[in-house]
């Protein structure tokens, strides 16, 4: 028990509670936080937008590797009148860049028309 509590103790003077709830995009950046915790600094786009989430047919549900594996970080999160404007409001909000490792590609912010809905 008192290590537990020992254990509790150091992760709150330690840790970083915003870190371990942050949210990744597809290229493994953390939104909202700098290159020390991703492959590039996205400080200013502390926002996932999925852009995988919509689908006609109930049978082809995504899985959760699916929807996270299409997710973007933005600056904010778009409104209806975002999305009825165009595809624009993307790349002013999003940041593309190039992953750093073994097999770097693009993470992109271009996103299908049938693919935005407002948050």
């Amino acid at each position: 028990m008192v290590a537990m509590a020992g254990i509790l103790a150091f992760g709150f003077t330690k840790g970083d509670l915003k870190k371990m709830a942050a949210p990744y995009d597809q290229g493994a950046s953390m939104c909202g936080f700098d290159a020390t915790y991703g492959t590039t600094d996205m400080t200013d786009y502390g926002f996932l937008y999925f852009t995988n989430l919509i689908t006609d047919n109930m049978d082809d549900l995504l899985s959760v590797d699916d929807i996270f594996s299409q997710g973007i970080c933005v600056k904010s999160c778009p409104t209806q009148d975002d999305i009825s404007m165009s595809t624009s409001w993307f790349g002013a909000n999003c940041k593309e860049y190039v992953t750093t490792g073994e097999s770097p590609r693009t993470v992109s912010c271009t996103v299908l028309p049938d693919q935005m809905y407002a948050s």
